[in-house]
């Protein structure tokens, strides 16, 4: 193997295990930024104080697990190798950040909500714990002897990045069936905008004229106007049903020409052939359609050469 070839794989080897080490470290500290949330949602108490301490409690679950996560993932990684021990970690942190996200509230299936956070924050600790051990291994038998020193120093500059990554958010943007209802529905609108300013984020992002933008205004919130370029829009400014035709379009050239559209005309045609007004200050294009990333290269080189600046809306975290 030659000199350069060597370089390119120790690189290659920082990089990813940096980066799958950092994402561990961020599900599993990002817990601790939303301890009163948490602790709101899932252990109810006669007094806030009691409801944080329950909720932090259950943070310090995840350190009882670590210990042996790195016993266990560790001899699994000296038998069967670094690489395979550390996707195991990842996913294993993967599937109970999911559990975390899609449990209902003691309000919703009472004690069974503690009982899964509990359980779940438990996985997250025995898979961080076993995350630790091969990622230091990897990084120190894939660099040179004279650069073990600083590959392996990535394992602890990733948490720390990971760390500051979970304190900064700068705004929130609600999605899919909850992004619709706040649109139009006032209760669920309302609980939105105190979610966020129970975050401490002073930006939201969400369509303009909606119940939602207008209670987010009311309560101090900046609201960033968005847009959809992949998306169809009814005569009234609200999306086209998924289900419907024209609810969602791929073709790069077409979503570049609807983002012009609504950025520079400021509306675009209805599904019924209607001129629809819309306010666009930011744009959204989906990920989860085959032509995503061609759609939004298309978009920006479209909005540039129509003279549009495209920049960030949030500022430096």
């Amino acid at each position: 193997m030659t000199q350069h070839s060597t370089l390119s794989l120790t690189s290659r080897a920082v990089l990813g295990a940096t980066i799958g080490n950092m994402l561990e470290f961020y599900d599993f500290i990002t817990y601790s930024f939303f301890a009163i949330q948490i602790g709101h949602t899932f252990f109810p108490s006669h007094s806030e104080f009691g409801s944080l301490m329950l909720s932090l409690a259950t943070f310090g679950a995840g350190f009882l697990t670590r210990p042996l996560g790195g016993v266990v993932i560790g001899i699994y990684s000296d038998r069967v190798g670094r690489q395979p021990a550390m996707i195991l970690s990842l996913s294993m942190m993967g599937a109970a950040i999911i559990v975390l996200a899609l449990t209902p509230s003691y309000a919703a299936i009472g004690v069974a909500a503690p009982i899964i956070v509990i359980l779940a924050r438990m996985v997250q600790g025995f898979s961080l714990g076993g995350e630790v051990g091969p990622t230091t291994a990897y990084l120190m038998e894939a660099a040179a002897i004279e650069k073990r020193g600083f590959a392996v120093s990535w394992q602890p500059a990733s948490q720390q990045i990971a760390a500051t990554a979970g304190g900064s958010v700068p705004y929130i943007k609600p999605h899919g069936a909850l992004y619709n209802r706040m649109g139009v529905d006032e209760a669920v609108a309302a609980m939105v905008v105190d979610a966020v300013r129970e975050c401490g984020v002073t930006l939201l992002v969400a369509q303009a004229g909606t119940v939602v933008a207008r209670l987010a205004t009311q309560a101090g919130l900046e609201v960033i106007a968005e847009a959809f370029a992949d998306r169809g829009y009814l005569g009234d400014g609200r999306l086209v049903p998924r289900g419907d035709p024209d609810a969602v379009f791929g073709d790069p050239q077409i979503v570049a020409q609807r983002a012009i559209s609504l950025v520079v005309r400021g509306g675009i045609e209805a599904a019924d052939g209607s001129w629809s007004p819309v306010v666009c200050e930011t744009l959204c294009v989906h990920g989860d359609t085959p032509s995503a990333s061609e759609s939004a290269r298309e978009t920006r080189m479209a909005l540039e050469a129509a003279g549009v600046t495209v920049r960030s809306f949030a500022p430096p975290s």
